[in-house]
């Protein structure tokens, strides 16, 4: 994907953006829903300038939502990115994908090491 003014921008200043979210939903079991997700936790940091800190939010959050790994009905993620930016200036919703843990499978994949961001 091609790079933004912003990101250019942001990149030519030495600024990273990094953005750590989460969400767990739960498949409804009776009603007339039965099968639709029903979201339970969402949340979303974004973090400036600080590789550390946000693996350290990502870590916190996986050990959040961990609880629900262990059940059935669950599906969420854990996401460790370093956002899209719009021409605009909005942050999209992927971008390059450092770390993600999925709740329903329990697998983690890490593509890249704290502290070893790739450009």
């Amino acid at each position: 994907m091609e790079k933004t003014k912003h990101m250019v921008a942001l990149e030519n200043a030495g600024i990273t953006l990094f953005k750590v979210r989460k969400w767990v939903n739960e498949r409804v079991r009776r009603g007339r829903n039965k099968g639709d997700l029903k979201r339970i936790e969402f949340a979303e940091e974004v973090i400036v300038n600080n590789e550390a800190y946000a693996w350290d939010v990502y870590k916190a959050m996986k050990n959040s939502v961990m609880y629900y790994a262990s059940y059935s009905g669950y599906t969420g993620k854990v996401e460790l990115i370093i956002p899209h930016i719009f021409e605009n200036g909005s942050l999209a919703y992927w971008g390059k994908k450092l770390a993600e843990f999925d709740i329903e499978f329990n697998e983690e994949s890490i593509t890249a090491q704290p502290h070893q961001v790739a450009e």
